[in-house]
């Protein structure tokens, strides 16, 4: 009877994400605000191209033609393209973002091996380690989808209630966690904190269920 409540307890706990649970941090402008934004730019642009038009035309009216020795320009074109290429390639190696596993494996030379053998190759381990700071991102669907493994697991007879009890337990940790994807200034809504305390009402009902069924295996 008492693993019925909790099935039925699980699923209120489920229903609980469909509630409001983030704001982004950044609320953009309406539709009609984006409109305006994009008239003002154009007539910004418009005026900015007069000015420049009218500066160039009398710039031209005052002007004295002055002879001047021939520059050989492809050497210098070619120069400057050399060294302009060569500078983007430099930012471009400067601004690579630099993996955790080969942080790791340079500050732990004899985990090269398990992690990053070969440069830009990486094992099954290391780019599990590379996504370790880009977890919490998916928070909210990791507890999601420990909640529905833990559901299943209440439907099978032969689950234990410790199982769903430590996979509740997780997806308790990584809704805490969890942030709106990609924008860690996002707002926690009424709903996220509902449903973080319907998980930790569950994780406590199925701790009382798994401490009976403790009492009455000895008793």
């Amino acid at each position: 009877m008492m693993i019925k409540y909790s099935r039925f307890l699980h699923v209120l706990v489920l229903c609980t994400f469909f509630l409001p649970f983030f704001q982004s941090g950044c609320g953009g402008p309406s539709a009609e605000e984006k409109a305006k934004q994009e008239a003002q730019r154009q007539a910004d642009s418009i005026a900015k191209a007069t000015r420049e038009m009218d500066s160039l035309m009398s710039f031209d009216s005052d002007t004295i033609e002055i002879e001047t020795p021939l520059v050989n320009t492809n050497n210098i074109d070619t120069s400057a393209n050399e060294n302009s290429f060569n500078e983007n390639d430099a930012d471009k190696s400067n601004n690579k973002e630099e993996y955790l596993s080969a942080t790791l494996t340079k500050k732990y030379p004899f985990l090269k091996i398990f992690l990053n053998p070969e440069p830009n190759v990486y094992t099954g381990i290391g780019m599990s380690i590379n996504a370790l700071p880009y977890v919490f991102q998916f928070g909210t669907f990791l507890s999601l989808l420990f909640l529905l493994i833990s559901l299943a697991g209440k439907f099978l007879e032969k689950s234990p209630v410790r199982i769903n009890l430590f996979l509740e337990i997780i997806a308790a940790f990584f809704l805490y966690h969890a942030f709106i994807l990609f924008d860690f200034s996002g707002e926690k809504l009424w709903g996220y904190w509902v449903g973080l305390t319907s998980i930790f009402i569950l994780i406590i009902f199925d701790l009382y269920i798994w401490w009976q069924q403790w009492n009455n295996k000895f008793n």
